[in-house]
């Protein structure tokens, strides 16, 4: 629980002048104790970087219509720091799930690779057409590949459920995809695994009868790497799986029935997302999750990360540390992340409930940011330095003394030169202005016919805007 002493912090933008985004309200906390370098990594319909107490803006990209985003983060390819995140290209996400392609950014903000493979899935109404990634899952591994999620629907004997023979499932897939030839190099299906569809949570209820309507058994969510193949989550069997390289299931953990394991009192989750390994022996492996604990909005189970120790020869789950806000009943029923930091802290993401917290290493509450509308699928923090190809944005009143620069994306510069002049040629520095944000506002002589505005950071010069007659 944050002490009383707190520093409150409203940060309301509804747009700016130079630069026609606009951004949602936080109510920050903090409670003065050390958080971790970096800026915050959203996507609240659109990519947003934030500063590191969400008080402004760092990039954003642009709405495109209809379609969405998520899972905005810095991943590395080939040992270079990158952006990556997944793009709708079929329309909003429908029913948790979607078809789009996967976006590579270097750091000016330039698209170095759209990982879209030739790959054609069914859905409830027919067969995907172009890009068809699930919105889950886009992790990058230090093999130069890219780990994405699919879902494709089917029929499947139901039967062990209550349903027919003939009935209809969802089957959870992921790839792994080179990211330059987007060659697919393996597929894994949940159902071909051999993981039983009775292990599911969820009820049948009137699912699984049609095409139009089949059942969400597994939901996968996510995927990464171990030294020896690959870990999994499923939302909807409260399920992580290890597999080995050929993707056999070598090991269950089920959060409510431990699976092959005997789960420690107190650590029981469900819905989870984001299962990810952070230390690996022979025989021992640390595991980190967010543990939404409901499955519908209507329920109240309050929400939380674990980072968990699993023993192969004792089959014992235990706890290393649990990250929960006791003084608020944060109940996620989809989505969520859980991001360990350098300096040991993690930042917990709580998906659909638009609130970002900051946790010490022995689990104390040190940052809060509640923001309103719509949840962020996952959230991360992480150190950036954006160097954008485009040029810095002016924007200038009616009345031709007030204007506004920004720089989209830019985390050098430290102060701007204004110049004004009668033409072009007769620009000429009129004053220095420190950076006060994402978007600083400098005065203009009622003289002036053009003005100019350059970037400069502690390197020095870094570019110029373009000339804005008045």
């Amino acid at each position: 629980m944050l002490p009383i002493a707190l520093f409150w912090l409203l940060s309301i933008v509804e747009a700016f002048h130079s630069d026609s985004v606009s951004l949602p309200a936080f109510n920050v906390t903090k409670s003065g104790k050390e958080l971790s370098d970096g800026s915050l990594f959203l996507t609240i319909g659109t990519p947003f970087i934030l500063t590191p107490d969400a008080s402004d803006l760092v990039w954003h990209t642009y709405a495109d219509g209809s379609n969405t985003t998520t899972n905005l983060l810095v991943q590395k390819l080939e040992n270079q720091q990158v952006l990556t995140y997944w793009h709708g290209v079929g329309g909003p996400v429908l029913a948790g799930h979607g078809f789009g392609e996967v976006r590579i950014l270097d750091n000016s903000y330039k698209t170095i690779f759209t990982v879209c493979p030739d790959l054609v899935l069914v859905t409830e109404v027919g067969p995907t057409a172009g890009c068809a990634l699930d919105t889950h899952e886009s992790y990058l591994t230090d093999r130069g590949t890219l780990l994405a999620t699919g879902y494709n629907v089917t029929q499947y004997d139901l039967r062990s459920i209550g349903g027919s023979e003939d009935g209809w499932v969802f089957d959870s897939l992921f790839f792994e995809i080179d990211v330059k030839t987007n060659k697919i190099l393996f597929t894994w299906s949940a159902l071909s695994s051999g993981i039983p569809i009775s292990s599911t949570k969820i009820a049948l209820g009137s699912s699984g009868t049609t095409q139009l309507a089949p059942i969400d058994w597994f939901h996968i969510n996510s995927v990464s790497t171990t030294s020896n193949g690959f870990i999994v989550n499923a939302r909807n069997t409260f399920g992580v799986y290890g597999l080995d390289s050929n993707g056999i299931v070598l090991w269950t953990l089920d959060g409510e029935t431990g699976g092959d394991f005997t789960i420690e009192g107190g650590l029981n989750f469900s819905y989870q997302h984001q299962a990810r390994v952070r230390n690996e022996t022979t025989t021992t492996l640390d595991i980190t999750l967010f543990d939404d604990a409901n499955g519908a909005a209507s329920t109240s189970f309050r929400s939380k990360g674990l980072n968990i120790h699993l023993d192969f020869n004792s089959k014992l789950v235990t706890a290393i540390q649990i990250y929960q806000d006791l003084s608020h009943n944060w109940a996620s029923s989809s989505q969520g992340s859980y991001d360990l930091q350098p300096n040991g802290n993690v930042v917990i993401g709580y998906g659909n409930i638009p609130t970002i917290q900051e946790f010490g290493p022995s689990g104390d509450l040190r940052f809060s940011a509640v923001y309103a509308g719509v949840g962020s699928y996952r959230a991360f923090k992480n150190v950036w330095v954006g160097a954008p190809s485009e040029p810095p944005s002016v924007a200038i009143s009616a009345c031709g003394t007030t204007g506004w620069v920004s720089w989209n994306g830019d985390t050098r510069t430290i102060s701007w030169v204004i110049y004004a002049g009668n033409t072009e040629a007769s620009l000429a520095k009129i004053g220095t202005i420190d950076r006060a944000g994402f978007e600083t506002e400098f005065a203009i002589p009622w003289t002036a016919l053009v003005v100019q505005v350059g970037a400069f950071g502690y390197s020095g010069f870094l570019g110029n805007s373009s000339i804005i007659v008045l």
